[in-house]
This record gives structure tokens, sequence and C-alpha cells, in this order.
């Protein structure tokens, strides 16, 4: 028989860093995003920036606003390579802070203020170490769930994204196993956080997720 999932209030043991890989170009919520991040029901979390514009004067901004924040230098790079430099600093941060989960959030989605407790309580119910909600990309009548099916070609795998309202089906409020997800909204226990570090491939279209 299943247990019972444990309350909120018996959640509040774990030590969560909230990390945010982010460029100045996603300022167009900041200010919804912060007043939602920055409140959220869980008590023990604290919040760390890796921003990742031209310059340092947006990481400058997190920090005046009390959030600790890094510049991650992008000139040179491809996207993905510093998208990736910018997840290991917050990877790094998590692990030098000796935190036990580390939940990634990306500065333009806005999450349920319950976000972190009820991710925490699947990673404990259900005792997996990777948790991760979905989330809307694009806008307008173009917004869709960021979710993907996984297609056989022979010895090959590839994933497309669901546009059609097929999606619907997955919008149960239930646990399922994925064979990957995106890294916008996501719980990671330090069991993975420490021994896996993110990484990208050169010439690879995806992203570090």
């Amino acid at each position: 028989m299943r247990q019972k999932p444990p309350s909120f209030r018996k959640l509040k043991k774990f030590k969560v860093l909230l990390g945010t890989p982010t460029a100045e170009s996603k300022n167009y919520c900041l200010d919804e995003w912060l007043e939602r991040a920055k409140n959220l029901t869980y008590e023990n979390y604290d919040m760390f920036v890796a921003d990742n514009s031209k310059t340092d004067a947006n990481t400058k901004m997190f920090i005046e606003r009390g959030i600790k924040a890094v510049h991650i230098n992008p000139e040179g790079l491809v996207n993905q390579q510093y998208v990736a430099n910018s997840l290991e600093a917050i990877r790094k941060e998590a692990i030098d802070g000796n935190y036990d989960f580390l939940f990634i959030l990306e500065s333009d989605i806005i999450p349920p203020f319950t976000v972190i407790d009820q991710l925490l309580i699947n990673n404990i119910n259900y005792n997996i170490p990777i948790v991760s909600a979905s989330y809307f990309i694009s806008t307008g009548h173009h917004s869709v769930p960021c979710l993907q099916a996984m297609e056989d070609f022979g010895e090959l795998r590839h994933s497309v994204n669901i546009e059609n309202v097929s999606w619907i089906a997955f919008m149960d409020g239930k646990v399922k196993k994925v064979s990957h997800c995106g890294i916008g909204c996501i719980m990671i226990h330090r069991s993975v956080f420490t021994k896996i570090a993110f990484r990208w491939e050169d010439g690879a279209v995806p992203h570090p997720d």
C-alpha cells in the first residue's frame, strides 16, 4: 500500500537552493517572477542566479535586489555552451552550500506559490530523485506545454513536440515516468546533482537539459 504523502510541515527540514539561469532578454517578466520566486510558501530555501547577459549590469541588478548572483561571460560561446556554464555554476553553488535539493526555476516561468512543497512531496512519496513540473512554452495561441513524444527510427530515437490537443491527456495531476524533461521547473536531489554535471555537445542542437 502506498504511503500517504508527507505534510508540508514535515518538509521544512530539507535545505533547497532555487537556482536560475537567466539573461537580460528575460527581463520582460522580471518583476512578476521575482515577486513569486521570493515569496514561495516553503520556508527553507535560498536563491541563486547565474546571469549570462553580455555585461554584468544585469547581475548587479539582482545583487542590488538582495539575490546572490554571478555573471557567466557568453562572449565567443554558442548558446548551449554558456547555458551549460550557467547551470554548472548553479550546481556548484548547491554542492558548496550542502543543499539537499536543487530547484531549477527559469526566470520566465511563474509557478504556484506551493511549487517547492508540491515537487518535494513527489520526490519523497515516490522515492525518485528528479521531479519536473509541466509548464507552457511560447506565447499566445502558440503556447503549448513543454511535452515531447519519443519516435523510433531504426537505431536512432527522436523526440517531437506535442502541439495538438492530445496533450490534455497528460494534465491529470498524476506523476508520470518520462525519458527526458525540460530544465525550466525541476527538483533534483543531491544524490544526482553531486555526481552528474551539466554538459553540452559541440554541434548538437539540444541544450544541456
